[in-house]
C-alpha cells in the first residue's frame, strides 16, 4: 500500500512537473513566435501580442487535451438552454465577488488598469472580440477543460487540488507587474477561476463557465465604457 502510494504521488508531482513545463512553452515559446510572426505580416503589435497570448493559451488546452477523442468529449458537452441560464446565474455571483474585490482593494472607484487598457485602444477587436468572445473561450478550455484532464484524469489529483491549482496558475497568469490594480487582479481572478473550476466539477459542462466568462467580461467592458 505504501509503494502504491508513492507511486501515486510520484506521477501527481510528474503530471505538474510538465502541466507547468508545457505552460512555459505555450506562452513564452509558441506565444512569443506567434508575435514575431504576426509582426512579420504587418499586424499591429497591440493586436498581435493579444492574438498571440490567446491562441498560445489554447494551444496549452489542447495539448493538456492531449488527443481528438477528449477535445471533442468537451466540445460536446452539455450546451443547452439550462446551460445558459446556470451560466446567468454564476455571472451574478463572479459579479459579487467582483464587487468585493474592488471594495477591499481600492477606494478611489478607478476603473482598474487591466480593463482601462482595452479602452484605450478604439479597436473592435480590443475591445470586444478578444476579452468578450475569444478569451473566455480559449481560457475556459484550458484553464478548466484542460486542467482537469491534465491534473485529475491523468495526475490523480482530487477535486479541491484541482481548483487550487488550476485557480492559482489562472490567477498568476494575469499579472501585470507595471499595474497598479496588479494584486486586486490577480486576486480577482484567482477566485473567478474557483468559481469556473467548481462549476464545471458540478456541470461537467465547459459551456457554463464559458457562458458565465462572456457575460462578465461584456459587463465590465460595456460599465466602464461609460464610466471613463
Amino acid at each position: 500500500m505504501l509503494d502504491a502510494n508513492k507511486k501515486d504521488y510520484k506521477n501527481m508531482i510528474k503530471i505538474l512537473i510538465i502541466s507547468l513545463a508545457l505552460l512555459f512553452f505555450s506562452i513564452f515559446i509558441f506565444g512569443v513566435i506567434l508575435v514575431y510572426f504576426f509582426q512579420v505580416i504587418n499586424v499591429p503589435i497591440i493586436i498581435a501580442g493579444t492574438l498571440a497570448s490567446q491562441l498560445s493559451i489554447l494551444f496549452y488546452g489542447l495539448i493538456l487535451l492531449g488527443n481528438k477523442l477528449s477535445i471533442n468529449k468537451v466540445i460536446n458537452e452539455d450546451h443547452s438552454f439550462d446551460t445558459l441560464w446556470m451560466g446567468i446565474k454564476i455571472t451574478i455571483i463572479v459579479l459579487l465577488v467582483n464587487w468585493i474585490t474592488g471594495f477591499i482593494f481600492t477606494h478611489d472607484g478607478n476603473i482598474p488598469d487591466s480593463t482601462q487598457q482595452v479602452l484605450n485602444n478604439k479597436s473592435f477587436l480590443l475591445t470586444f472580440l478578444f476579452p468578450v468572445i475569444m478569451a473566455p473561450i480559449c481560457e475556459e478550455f484550458t484553464f478548466r477543460a484542460g486542467l482537469k484532464r491534465a491534473l485529475m484524469d491523468r495526475g490523480g489529483f482530487n477535486g479541491l487540488m484541482y481548483v487550487i491549482l488550476s485557480s492559482v496558475i489562472f490567477g498568476l497568469l494575469h499579472w501585470q507587474p507595471a499595474s497598479s490594480t496588479a494584486l486586486a487582479h490577480v486576486t480577482l481572478t484567482t477566485l473567478m477561476g474557483v468559481i469556473y473550476s467548481i462549476t464545471y466539477l458540478k456541470t461537467k459542462s465547459i459551456y457554463v463557465s464559458i457562458v458565465s466568462h462572456m457575460l462578465y467580461n461584456g459587463i465590465v467592458v460595456t460599465l466602464a465604457s461609460f464610466i471613463q
